[in-house]
């Protein structure tokens, strides 16, 4: 598979559901081992914006991110017959693109920078219905610019730790394996974001 195909795949609507339990990841891997585009086609398509929307948060920059992400996906597919996987899917594409986008910083010399994936893919933290005033959205709107400052600010591994387990559902067990942390630590991590958080943003909290 070169890269116009992989591409191509890009002009899909929506993305493939995530996978509903272990089993289906194991058979989406299983199928590419096999050589089946079709598993691989799944497993890109669930994966890809949810990837680059990570890698974004650190390199800055849509395009590069894509691109990287895009490599990820070549490699495994160059070297399907002699993947392995001794984590989960999710633990595995997220810890092969957190590599990369550091291998990218380290590449550009460029450091870490607040672009939290939330607002890449266009997510608010705001929650409930749409305001329904002007004045209403204007408050959800300085809601959403003070929540992008606050995270902004975490230190790199907290904001990492909050990204991975908040914006992207990975379980603090997970973000460990892609961090390269324990899960203990993972979790003070958290407690730290979560405790910055709120102080940052304790004009808006009850």
């Amino acid at each position: 598979m070169r890269l116009d195909a992989l591409r191509s795949l890009h002009g899909i609507d929506h993305p493939s559901a995530l996978p509903r339990n272990d089993a289906d990841s194991d058979a989406w891997v299983a199928g590419v081992r096999a050589g089946d585009r079709h598993a691989f086609e799944l497993m890109y398509r669930a994966y890809y914006q949810r990837l680059v929307g990570f890698v974004c948060a650190y390199i800055r920059s849509e395009s590069a991110a894509e691109e990287e992400v895009q490599e990820l996906f070549l490699a495994i597919w160059r070297d399907r017959e002699r993947w392995e996987l001794h984590t989960t899917l999710r633990a595995y594409l997220f810890k092969g693109a957190r590599n990369r986008a550091l291998n990218h910083l380290k590449h550009e010399g460029v450091t870490i920078a607040a672009c939290e994936s939330a607002v890449s893919e266009k997510r608010t933290l705001a929650m409930g219905e749409p305001a329904a005033t002007v004045q209403e959205t204007m408050e959800a709107e300085e809601l959403e610019a003070a929540a992008r400052v606050a995270i902004s600010r975490l230190p790199p591994r907290c904001r990492m730790a909050f990204n991975l387990c908040r914006a992207h559902g990975l379980s603090y067990a997970e973000a460990a394996q892609v961090m390269g942390i324990s899960e203990h630590t993972v979790k003070i991590q958290m407690t730290r974001a979560l405790s910055a958080l709120r102080a940052g943003l304790a004009q808006w909290l009850p």
